[in-house]
């Protein structure tokens, strides 16, 4: 695909988030249940797993919607859906597995994930923004802007609530936990 206007940046910009999004709900099943892994050390509540995995499983959720949302936007465009990589999607999860393969201590995974979750969280809402302003340049329909903001919308929330979960007592005690078990500094 050659790219010669807005119209075509646009509809670039709109496969990258179809890929993202499709292979986000791939992954994010597989992210949520990792992340609640139990713990076979001595770190105390699950509870902070447990809100890792249910934020992660209602962002999976939310990726069946958001794919139905773009596929509305392609054919309001009369065009079909298409995808285009985005290797930094991918990227985010070959590190993560790199992580798994090297991980010894499963007190680390929640953090490890919040991370891995914020930064995939912020590459969403950036490349909503940029569907965005090209959909108010080229005056795009209603219906159109509706659909990306309401995913926009989502991920937004999705990456506070991520960030929340990093921030939180859950991570302090994870962290603590982690740093008395640290022997070198």
């Amino acid at each position: 695909m050659n790219i010669e206007d807005a119209g075509d940046l646009f509809f670039y910009e709109l496969k990258g988030a179809y890929y993202i999004e499709t292979t986000l709900g791939e992954e994010l099943a597989e992210l949520a249940d990792q992340a609640n892994i139990e713990t076979l050390d001595e770190q105390a509540d699950g509870s902070f797993r447990e809100d890792i995995h249910e934020a992660f499983q209602t962002h999976r959720d939310q990726t069946e919607t958001h794919v139905g949302r773009l596929e509305a936007v392609f054919d309001a465009l009369d065009r079909q859906p298409e995808t285009h990589e985005i290797r930094a999607i991918d990227e985010f999860f070959a590190e993560k597995e790199q992580f798994n393969n090297v991980v010894l201590n499963d007190a680390a995974r929640p953090l490890y994930y919040l991370d891995v979750g914020a930064k995939v969280e912020q590459l969403e809402v950036q490349c909503y923004d940029s569907l965005l302003q090209l959909a108010e340049a080229l005056d795009l329909d209603d219906d159109v802007v509706e659909n990306l903001e309401a995913n926009r919308e989502e991920d937004d929330e999705m990456r506070r609530r991520v960030t929340e979960l990093a921030e939180g007592d859950g991570a302090e005690e994870v962290l603590g936990y982690l740093a008395d078990e640290t022997t070198v500094v």
